[in-house]
């Protein structure tokens, strides 16, 4: 598994912090799932769920709290296939999600 945080510019910690957790669809990187603006000749796939942009505009409406999304991408793209390979799926995911957590400063974490 691979995850990708990211966190605002004018981070305050003093400020609550909204957690994210965004896994990429079946097939799609990290970088797809974050998008881009196509171009000629790019992998569609960049053009499908811009993450970054929809991340950019809820900062911009919610200045109350720290906006982090966390981004987690299962080897091989396929979720199904990373569940089924580890019997204790569930445990390994609530470990990811207190570690991730754990590293965003301030006190005040909301997990959603």
């Amino acid at each position: 598994m691979r995850a990708v945080v990211n966190t605002p510019g004018d981070f305050d910690p003093n400020r609550p912090t909204l957690l994210i957790f965004y896994t990429c669809p079946n097939g799609n990187s990290i970088e797809h799932t974050y998008g881009c603006k196509l171009e000629p000749g790019m992998d569609w796939h960049y053009d499908i769920q811009h993450i970054a942009a929809q991340v950019r505009k809820l900062r911009q409406l919610d200045r109350d709290e720290n906006i982090v999304v966390a981004v987690l991408e299962a080897d091989k793209k396929s979720w199904p296939a990373w569940r089924i390979a580890r019997p204790d799926n569930g445990k390994i995911i609530r470990g990811i999600v207190d570690a991730i957590a754990k590293d965003i400063p301030g006190s005040r974490c909301v997990l959603r």
